[in-house]
């Protein structure tokens, strides 16, 4: 949600719209999480609009969240394989109980 526009819109209508020339990268930082890509582009390519987070113990890390225009796909699923430019990125502090 991009709350500095007026009126506030919903990004992920347009990365679903344009979603060959976006995706989603999830970056962990000491986080101890396995995470799952639940949709594709239309190529079959990961998005990460819907993703599955799970652990199996106490963790505490930071989850950095990076939305990338025009990576290169398929890639690795990493922001230096995939290039492209970034639209947004963003970072959670994260503690598991």
């Amino acid at each position: 949600m991009n709350d500095l526009a007026v009126p506030p819109v919903n990004i992920s209508d347009e990365v679903e719209e344009e979603s060959e020339t976006h995706q989603l990268f999830y970056i962990l930082d000491a986080l101890k999480v396995e995470i799952e890509y639940m949709d594709t582009d239309q190529q079959g390519s990961p998005l990460g609009l819907i993703t599955s987070l799970s652990t199996g113990s106490e963790t505490s890390g930071s989850l950095t969240i990076v939305l990338r225009h025009e990576p290169k796909k398929p890639n690795d699923g990493t922001l230096e394989d995939a290039g492209g430019e970034t639209d947004i990125e963003v970072m959670f502090d994260i503690v598991v109980q």
